[in-house]
């Protein structure tokens, strides 16, 4: 979704009256809807992210049996983010996109049209892998790791080609429905993050950030974003040889 969807997380648990949702609509978000909110919207949201409106809405009525007119409400938050704060909230749930997502109107509307309002609890922030150790990194070594819960399958690799004094060149290389083609780019290491510019050699669409080196781990974490939904990818060390993207 050019949303992160992470924004219901911003709503509050008040009761509303049903508006284009059913009574079968209400009692299927009373028994176990609002409980699979967070993951209806999640999974939807990923799956249609590069997608229709109409997507996100069919998505969540087969996972849960609304009726389409009620399901719509749920394509409507997609909608209404993506149009409003497709910038805002293209790097995940931030301060900045849960602000836009609300004055945008995009969580009154959802409670105007269905009646419901999502639990407080909500959220889809994507769980990340354990990172730890901030030891510098070895030259001449591969990484690789792919994204499991994006719109599509992208294959990252990174080769450390050097790194000394805090200060390195590595090449990141993507293969799947997106092609990346980041070489020789300088990069600096402090603590675990690993800061360098890929703004001229990564797609439109897909965003990578938040570089480190999990030095315990030995391997590397890459933050992929699209239409506003992350992930991240947990890169394992292999062979340079056997496993080089070109």
């Amino acid at each position: 979704m050019a949303v992160s969807l992470a924004v219901f997380g911003i709503f509050a648990v008040v009761p509303a009256a049903a508006a284009t949702c059913s009574g079968n609509d209400v009692n299927i978000w009373s028994t176990k809807g609002s409980a699979a909110f967070s993951d209806d919207m999640e999974t939807c949201g990923r799956q249609c992210a590069l997608s229709s409106t109409e997507c996100a809405s069919e998505c969540v009525q087969k996972r849960e049996g609304y009726t389409s007119s009620c399901a719509s409400c749920f394509g409507g938050v997609f909608g209404c983010t993506r149009e409003h704060c497709k910038l805002k909230c293209i790097s995940g749930q931030t301060p900045a996109c849960k602000q836009c997502v609300k004055d945008a109107g995009c969580a009154a509307s959802f409670s105007t049209c269905s009646g419901f309002t999502p639990p407080s609890t909500a959220s889809v922030a994507t769980r990340a892998t354990n990172c730890t150790g901030a030891a510098d990194p070895q030259a001449n070594v591969c990484y690789e790791g792919s994204a499991k819960e994006l719109a599509f399958k992208e294959t990252v690799h990174v080769k450390v080609e050097s790194f000394k004094n805090g200060q390195g060149v590595m090449d990141l290389n993507g293969s799947g429905a997106k092609r990346i083609n980041c070489l020789g780019k300088q990069f600096t290491k402090h603590g675990q993050e690993i800061t360098t510019d890929l703004s001229d050699c990564s797609p439109a669409l897909l965003k990578l950030s938040d570089v480190k080196y999990c030095s315990n781990q030995d391997m590397v974490m890459v933050t992929a974003s699209v239409a506003g939904f992350s992930e991240h990818l947990s890169l394992s060390k292999v062979a340079c040889e056997a496993e080089m993207i070109v």
